[in-house]
């Protein structure tokens, strides 16, 4: 394990701190080189240790181009690394047969037609698969939590998953608490390690759930110190001021709470943690500031956009580039307007809205291919069985996650990693009893 986090810490530190434009840069030599090395630690190391790096660094996500290689982020490259490495300890029939059992026939199936429509449609339509990549990482991420699952779930690797999201989001929140008070009051300057304070609310909903149930382990001091950690965390996503990550946890916690509803002692934590975000809800209702802040704009060029190609859409990452064709006239003069001070806008990066973007670039069909392989998965972890309570935080992040992606898109960061590793983690609970218990 430390040989694996000293190489991956050297090729972090690398790949964001050397200049890597050119592809005979010297670093860009010497970072493919650490690649070889990561590689050879992967390979020598389990996957639950390949899951706790992949989680360590989803807060202290960038994407930076190395030499000829697109602009990934660290984790990308972490992920293609892990599936090299998988690829090399397991057989190719016995990981298909695994796939076969964690996602089943039609899981399978709709995934791969999924990455066979976004070839094509990319090609046709003359698009790229930067997003599609993404999607393929996230499901080496649901794989590799789900092999962690079945080879290695007493390993006290594993079971440090909870206290590791613990103290990223007591650390998160603590950031998070001292730049709401040095900006006094300004929730838009509390964006910690991100570039804008919505991702600090999303990172934060992932990890309050199950750090939670994790504070309520251990006796006397070690409690104690656990509930600080995790009140550090809900003052950092109180101040964040993210509505959708407030309205994500709120779904979720009654999500879970209906799920396991049988269960009187989860049934009040889990009533106890809806309560209080119904009345954040309550809150933002009388704040005048809280809105849509430009969403229905977005939304209504991507009605434009399905209502004109319903069927294809405009091909995988061709949004930004057509986007302006689909502006009303006054729109359209914001968007002009906007560009005369920045060639491309950041109010326009995406639809602020996942399922919308994924429509308005694959169109129904690789949408329909999209929503069902991830369906079956959600289904898989969702499904009531049992469970204990940290899986019940994991399940009620998952749904966090899905709900708050109707108002911002969060696989531009690397929360869908960790949505991933939750999902796994909540649909195999009879192998995961031990998960949580290790101080």
């Amino acid at each position: 394990m430390l040989f694996l986090g000293a190489i991956a810490a050297l090729f972090y530190a690398a790949l964001r701190w050397f200049p890597l434009d050119s592809r005979h840069d010297i670093p860009t030599l010497l970072i493919i080189c650490l690649l070889v090395l990561l590689l050879t630690a992967f390979t020598r190391s389990a996957p639950s240790q390949w899951i706790l790096l992949i989680t360590f660094l989803v807060p202290f996500d960038f994407s930076r181009k190395l030499g000829f290689f697109p602009a990934f982020s660290p984790n990308d490259y972490f992920c293609g690394i892990a599936l090299l490495a998988l690829l090399l300890k397991v057989p190719w029939n016995t990981l298909y047969q695994e796939l076969r059992r964690l996602m089943g026939k039609w899981g399978i199936f709709f995934w791969l037609s999924f990455f066979v429509y976004s070839l094509i449609s990319a090609y046709m339509l003359h698009g790229n698969l930067r997003h599609t990549t993404r999607w393929f990482a996230f499901l080496v991420c649901y794989c590799l939590a789900a092999f962690s699952c079945e080879k290695d779930a007493r390993s006290a690797c594993l079971a440090r998953l909870p206290g590791l999201i613990s103290v990223l989001g007591g650390g998160i929140g603590a950031a998070a608490l001292f730049q709401y008070w040095a900006s006094h009051g300004n929730y838009e300057a509390v964006i910690v390690t991100f570039k804008q304070h919505n991702p600090v609310g999303m990172f934060l909903s992932l990890c309050l759930p199950s750090s939670y149930f994790w504070s309520q382990r251990g006796l006397g001091a070690r409690r104690s110190l656990r509930a600080v950690i995790v009140a550090l965390a809900l003052g950092g996503f109180l101040v964040s001021y993210s509505r959708g990550a407030w309205a994500g946890l709120t779904v979720g916690a009654l999500t879970a709470w209906w799920i396991h509803r049988g269960h009187t002692t989860r049934l009040a934590a889990i009533s106890l943690v809806a309560v209080f975000f119904l009345g954040i809800a309550a809150m933002i209702y009388f704040n005048p500031r809280v809105g849509l802040t430009g969403r229905r704009v977005y939304w209504a060029a991507a009605t434009r956009v399905i209502k004109t190609h319903p069927w294809v859409g405009l091909g995988p990452g061709n949004y930004a580039s057509h986007i302006e064709s689909y502006l009303s006239k006054q729109d359209s003069d914001l968007y002009q307007n906007m560009k005369v001070y920045d060639p491309h806008p950041d109010l326009w990066l995406h639809l602020h809205n996942l399922y919308l973007q994924i429509l308005v670039e694959y169109g129904l069909v690789g949408a329909g291919f999209l929503f069902a392989g991830l369906g079956i998965l959600v289904f898989k972890a969702l499904k009531p069985h049992p469970v204990n309570e940290i899986q019940i935080g994991f399940q009620i992040s998952v749904v966090a996650f899905l709900v708050h992606n109707f108002f911002d898109i969060l696989t531009i960061n690397s929360f869908d990693y960790l949505f991933a590793i939750f999902l796994a983690l909540s649909a195999f609970p009879l192998l995961m009893s031990n998960v949580g218990t290790t101080p």
